[in-house]
């Protein structure tokens, strides 16, 4: 099992104002697999890869309007950072701790 492993709840600081999520991570090799569950909604994540400790991968959302996110974050320890992409916006900061 990595580092990355496991159930992280996140806050998205987003220009819609923050936004919390739950990601399900789970690697296998260079590959991660997993959810991003927000409102009680779970996402596939696709296109997953691992690095150490660094991951990176999209989610497809439809509320409150359909968007492509780009996530590309760093695990320290039982925290996880980095940033998240929308569509044409500017990125956004991700923070959040192990579950």
């Amino acid at each position: 099992m990595s580092t990355v492993d496991g159930t992280w709840n996140t806050e998205i600081i987003s220009p819609m104002g923050p936004q919390t999520a739950v990601l399900e991570l789970v690697t296998d090799g260079g590959t991660l697999t997993g959810t991003a569950t927000q409102n009680g909604v779970p996402t596939e994540l696709v296109d997953g890869k691992v690095d150490g400790n660094e991951v990176s991968f999209t989610a497809s959302v439809s509320m409150p309007f359909p968007l492509e996110l780009g996530f590309a974050l760093t695990v320290d320890g039982d925290a996880i950072s980095g940033t998240v992409t929308a569509g044409p916006f500017p990125p956004s900061s991700l923070t959040g701790v192990r579950a």
